[in-house]
Protein backbone atom coordinates (compact mmCIF):
# COMPACT_ATOMS: atom_id res chain seq x y z
CA UNK A 1 0.00 0.00 0.00
CA UNK A 2 2.57 2.35 0.54
CA UNK A 3 4.25 1.48 -2.30
CA UNK A 4 1.35 1.98 -4.37
CA UNK A 5 1.21 5.71 -2.43
CA UNK A 6 4.82 6.18 -3.35
CA UNK A 7 4.99 6.03 -7.09
CA UNK A 8 1.90 8.22 -7.35
CA UNK A 9 3.33 10.97 -7.64
CA UNK A 10 5.67 9.62 -10.49
CA UNK A 11 2.61 8.55 -12.43
CA UNK A 12 1.38 11.75 -15.33
CA UNK A 13 -1.85 13.66 -14.29
CA UNK A 14 -3.87 12.22 -16.87
CA UNK A 15 -3.29 8.74 -15.85
CA UNK A 16 -4.41 9.30 -11.99
CA UNK A 17 -8.09 8.71 -11.33
CA UNK A 18 -10.71 11.69 -10.82
CA UNK A 19 -11.27 12.36 -7.14
CA UNK A 20 -14.80 11.28 -7.04
CA UNK A 21 -14.90 7.15 -7.53
CA UNK A 22 -11.96 6.84 -4.89
CA UNK A 23 -14.04 8.68 -2.59
CA UNK A 24 -16.87 6.94 -3.51
CA UNK A 25 -14.79 3.30 -2.81
CA UNK A 26 -13.27 4.74 -0.20
CA UNK A 27 -16.70 5.27 1.61
CA UNK A 28 -17.72 1.92 1.00
CA UNK A 29 -14.60 0.65 2.80
CA UNK A 30 -15.33 2.35 5.42
CA UNK A 31 -18.58 1.59 5.82
CA UNK A 32 -18.12 -1.92 5.17
CA UNK A 33 -15.58 -1.94 7.77
CA UNK A 34 -17.78 -0.56 10.25
CA UNK A 35 -20.05 -2.72 9.77
CA UNK A 36 -17.77 -5.66 10.20
CA UNK A 37 -15.87 -4.36 13.05
CA UNK A 38 -19.12 -3.77 15.20
CA UNK A 39 -20.26 -7.09 14.32
CA UNK A 40 -16.83 -9.11 15.81
CA UNK A 41 -15.98 -5.48 17.96
CA UNK A 42 -16.89 -7.65 21.79
CA UNK A 43 -14.99 -10.96 20.15
CA UNK A 44 -12.22 -9.68 18.76
CA UNK A 45 -11.51 -7.12 21.97
CA UNK A 46 -11.51 -9.88 24.05
CA UNK A 47 -9.02 -11.87 22.14
CA UNK A 48 -6.67 -9.12 21.80
CA UNK A 49 -6.71 -8.57 25.48
CA UNK A 50 -5.75 -12.02 26.04
CA UNK A 51 -3.37 -12.30 23.33
CA UNK A 52 -1.54 -8.76 24.71
CA UNK A 53 -1.48 -9.70 28.29
CA UNK A 54 1.46 -11.89 27.75
CA UNK A 55 3.70 -9.64 25.92
CA UNK A 56 2.65 -6.29 27.85
CA UNK A 57 3.67 -8.25 31.02
CA UNK A 58 7.11 -9.56 29.26
CA UNK A 59 7.66 -6.19 28.02
CA UNK A 60 7.61 -4.49 31.60
CA UNK A 61 9.62 -7.15 33.34
CA UNK A 62 12.38 -7.48 31.14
Amino acid sequence: MLLLLSLLPLLPPPLLPPPPPPLVLLLLLLLLHDSCFLHLSRHQLQMLEVRNMPFSLGYWFT
